[in-house]
């Protein structure tokens, strides 16, 4: 997804020339002069459409399947769309009020990509702007489908393409410690990660989107749009955990994916959303963009990127920068299951590092905050152990099994913790 917020000119001819676009997003102000439509690109330009016919016709060549102009007056837009033979397209009857506009284009994505056909998705979403109609009359008879004559109905997997041919699996987003694992409400209560299954019989997401957010949009619109997608994110990750079912688990997990991306590409410098974000990459194994995401959340603040950034570089060595982190963590988190977390990373910090009575001290007060917790137990017997005190690490190895037994996701330390403790109820039970 590329989004070009106020662009210039040669930016969006760059753009439609650079590579296939599955979808083009215009949101901002358009207007209808005589029988063509203008568009307004920035503060001080504005462009019509005759300007973008052959970068749009290229898009087109490529597979464009879907374009949507969300701002105001589209039909002088819409007069064009024959000539570029774009497939389908959505306009903008008349002036359309910021709300609205905001209001539409979320009903018609969130409906759109849980399969819900196009046509009904835009149908559903125009329904559901009646309720805005006592502030905005006939807000619901804004939006129309513009179709070109010859195109079949658009689905959701038109925007698939398949991996592996011999696929019979439904599609994968290709594309996150963080507190996406569970919401406010429920936070602590879930302690396995999302999963990070990638089976190679998935189907890889081909989407491309090119949005170009002008005057207006891109400072008033686009951060309500995030967090709604971000929410929307997160619920799909919760949800995931009251399914048993593995095709259930792994659909929802791609959902949480496309949301929060797309939340991310709307607002970038939200740090929960960074911090998000830089979950998904650390799930794809991308370290360094996961880091770099972690950076900027905790730039602002946030705590959960703060403990996150403290595992990698458990993970990395990097034990001197760990330290000087979670340090830091403590003086950021505000509620006991976060401060579990620090205080765990602390004690497996000091683990790895051989201070094993420093790593039961910490650990130990991480149980205390959370007894029914895995992690803690995991390595407070590893620790005890260590130092030959095996009357302790049995009972603690006990509950570090018997807790972790209905997890489905661990991550690759915990299910090598959860092996060591094994091991060590193993080596007791042969004596």
């Amino acid at each position: 997804m590329t989004f070009l917020p106020e662009p210039k000119r040669q930016e969006i001819n760059d753009k439609l020339w650079e590579q296939a676009w599955d979808i083009i997003f215009f949101a901002g102000h358009s207007e209808t002069e005589g029988e063509t439509g203008k568009i307004y690109i920035n503060p001080d330009e504005s462009l019509e459409i005759k300007d973008l016919w052959y970068g749009l016709r290229k898009a087109v060549d490529r597979g464009l399947k879907l374009a949507i102009f969300n701002s105001c007056d589209g039909l002088g837009l819409a007069q064009k769309i024959d000539d570029w033979q774009i497939p389908i397209a959505i306009v903008m009857r008349e002036l359309v009020p910021d709300r609205v506009a905001q209001e539409f284009l979320k009903f018609f994505l969130d409906r759109f990509v849980q399969g819900v056909p196009f046509h009904l998705a835009v149908r559903e979403a125009r329904e559901q702007l009646q309720g805005l109609e006592g502030e905005f009359p006939c807000a619901s008879w804004l939006p129309v489908i513009c179709q070109h004559p010859t195109e079949s109905l658009l689905n959701w997997e038109d925007f698939y393409q398949a991996e592996d041919s011999t696929s019979t699996s439904e599609s994968a987003f290709s594309s996150v410690e963080s507190d996406i694992v569970c919401d406010e409400k429920n936070e602590g209560k879930k302690k396995s990660v999302l999963p990070l299954w990638k089976p190679s019989f998935y189907n890889r997401l081909v989407l491309s989107i090119f949005a170009i957010l002008l005057v207006g949009f891109n400072e008033i619109i686009s951060p309500r749009l995030s967090l709604f997608f971000n929410k929307k994110g997160i619920f799909y990750v919760n949800e995931l955990y009251r399914k048993n079912d593995e095709i259930d688990r792994s659909l929802y997990w791609r959902k949480a994916k496309f949301y929060i991306n797309l939340a991310f590409i709307l607002d970038s410098k939200n740090p929960k959303i960074n911090n998000n974000l830089g979950y998904i990459y650390e799930d794809m194994t991308n370290l360094d963009k996961a880091k770099y995401l972690y950076e900027l959340a905790l730039k602002s603040g946030n705590s959960s990127s703060c403990n996150s950034l403290g595992r990698l570089s458990i993970i990395d060595g990097s034990y001197e920068r760990a330290a000087k982190i979670l340090i830091h963590c403590h003086n950021l988190v505000k509620t006991e299951e976060k401060r579990f977390r620090v205080l765990k990373n602390q004690g497996w910090l000091e683990y790895e590092r051989q201070n094993y009575l420093q790593a039961i001290d910490f650990l130990t007060r991480a149980i205390d905050i959370a007894p029914e917790n895995y992690e803690g137990y995991c390595l407070l017997s590893l620790a005890q152990d260590k130092l030959n005190k095996t009357d302790l690490a049995i009972p603690n190895a006990s509950k570090c099994i018997e807790f972790s037994q209905d997890k489905y996701a661990l991550r690759s330390e915990e299910q090598q913790w959860r092996q060591q403790n094994l091991e060590i109820l193993e080596k007791t039970q042969k004596k």
